[in-house]
């Protein structure tokens, strides 16, 4: 949810609305998907999901602080 308000006060250049749609859809899909179906929850898929995301975020905001620095890092370029 802080991903929202980051866009918002400005510490990240993003569109607020985009980043609000990205933001409901996971909250959606975590808990309102995955959370309703138990079975889901013991599956392998849900802890690479959350894998995916974390290691995307990640590179999301190591992109952020990188560029704050004006360093170019340029496989997280590619990988963003």
């Amino acid at each position: 949810m802080l991903q929202v308000v980051h866009c918002a006060v400005g510490f990240v250049r993003s569109n607020v609305v985009m980043t609000a749609f990205q933001v409901a859809s996971r909250v959606f899909l975590v808990w309102g998907v995955l959370h309703s179906v138990p079975e889901s929850q013991s599956s392998v898929g849900y802890p690479m999901l959350l894998l995916a995301w974390t290691i995307t975020e990640i590179v999301r905001y190591s992109y952020y602080v990188l560029n704050i620095g004006k360093i170019k890092a340029y496989p997280l370029i590619w990988m963003r």
